[in-house]
């Protein structure tokens, strides 16, 4: 949590938006980020249950803390994750970085998507800076392999998700955080298609790169 952020200021905002029905997206990487967006989100409307009235979500959410995962749950705040960031690092160069900065028994709860799936918290595929274009069985091969780019040992492979799961992310998931789960996200009469992928070129793909990572 860097202290020029001026929370005061993103609080406002949440809390205006929130009042108008709209929804709000806060980006939040390390674990102390994330605890303050929840305290924001915490104080917006909510219905009896004690879930958000509105879909706020917090993007990225790289290093969090278990507790926090399970408090997003429980408040109904998606999660915004991008199943493909892993593909742009290194092993040595990111697990030097985790080390030097919250030292590697932290460590432990990077890219911790296993938690928020175990605590409820609806996961969308998403990221407010695209690096890259939309792969599906590179997001598999990253977020549910747990693999850097050279293959090798899976980092946090406990954290990881299912092949399910992260499908779902990218297609229901997404869908219902932009309000547009009558229309996309499954496979329903009526529902327009959000996702396309020939069966075989995607079992091919997957294949090779799980074969490379051995």
């Amino acid at each position: 949590m860097h202290k020029d952020i001026d929370w005061d200021l993103l609080a406002n905002d949440t809390f205006k938006a929130d009042t108008e029905g709209f929804r709000f997206s806060l980006h939040a990487q390390g674990d102390a980020a994330i605890s303050k967006v929840l305290d924001i989100y915490d104080s917006c409307q909510k219905d009896e249950n004690g879930k958000l009235i509105n879909r706020h979500s917090i993007t990225d959410l790289e290093f969090s803390d278990p507790t926090d995962l399970e408090r997003m749950g429980k408040l109904g705040v998606i999660a915004e994750i991008y199943p493909q960031i892993q593909s742009i690092a290194n092993r040595k160069d990111k697990l030097a970085m985790i080390e030097e900065k919250i030292g590697m028994d932290r460590g432990q709860y990077y890219w911790n998507r296993r938690k928020m799936a175990d605590s409820n918290v609806l996961l969308s595929c998403g990221t407010d800076l695209p690096l890259l274009i939309d792969d599906i069985p590179e997001s598999i091969y990253h977020a549910v392999g747990g693999y850097f780019p050279e293959g090798g040992e899976p980092f946090n492979k406990q954290n990881m998700l299912t092949i399910p799961e992260l499908l779902t992310a990218w297609s229901a998931g997404g869908a219902y955080n932009l309000y547009q789960e009558k229309e996309l996200g499954t496979l329903e009469k009526g529902k327009k298609l959000i996702l396309s992928y020939s069966t075989e070129i995607y079992l091919k793909q997957l294949l090779k790169k799980f074969v490379l990572a051995k």
